[in-house]
């Protein structure tokens, strides 16, 4: 059984911009920065959009993560896949003063530029933030988040992704969840697969969590 996520027109849908176009424009962004001695905050989700930021922007130093995405690059070095496990801590720079010798790069998780985390950054470091997210190809994402700068990169799978993963695992049943996942079921069936959304599937999650 195969369990995936539908295809929908939200942040999933393939931004205009490639990702090299973007980490070629980041790292000149970065550069820009750190020639004014300027730190930059680079924000996604800590599973999966900063397994990718870890692994491009790597190369500059120093590089430090917030707990929460330490944690998920030691995971995935743990399986194999180095991503800059190695990083510096956020929390153990802050504690020895090493944010004070600026400039420096930090993953952290996404975050509204209102948040009491960034607005210290920025009060007491000057930190840029720069977020990304497939959201941003839309003009007021970025004034909406209330950050400095808003990249396009999304990690999850488009249609055509969704289709070979599916062809590839070829599985005995295809579970389809979240965005236009009945639509997805739908079409699956079509190609002849045994598939259906989560939604029609009895009894559901609700139900069984308020079981007795």
């Amino acid at each position: 059984m195969l369990c995936v996520q539908g295809h929908s027109s939200g942040e999933e849908k393939h931004q205009s911009a490639t990702v090299e176009k973007v980490i070629e424009e980041v790292n000149r962004l970065i550069a820009e920065l750190f020639a004014k001695g300027i730190p930059a905050v680079l924000m996604g989700y800590p599973l999966g959009k900063s397994q990718i930021l870890s692994h491009y922007f790597s190369i500059w130093d120093p590089v430090y993560a917030c707990e929460s995405i330490a944690k998920m690059n030691k995971a995935y070095s743990a399986l194999g896949v180095s991503l800059g496990d190695d990083f510096g801590s956020y929390e153990e720079a802050k504690a020895k003063g090493l944010l004070d010798r600026k400039p420096w790069v930090l993953l952290s998780p996404l975050m509204s530029g209102k948040s009491k985390f960034l607005k210290e950054l920025k009060s007491k470091y000057n930190a840029v933030s720069i977020a990304f997210s497939g959201w941003a190809c839309r003009p007021g994402y970025r004034y909406a988040m209330n950050v400095d700068y808003a990249f396009p990169m999304s990690d999850h799978c488009d249609f055509n992704e969704l289709m070979q993963l599916v062809r590839t695992c070829s599985p005995d049943k295809v579970i389809t969840v979240h965005g236009q996942n009945e639509k997805f079921a739908a079409y699956l069936r079509k190609q002849g697969y045994h598939a259906e959304p989560f939604s029609a599937l009895q009894p559901s999650i609700s139900d069984f969590l308020h079981e007795d």
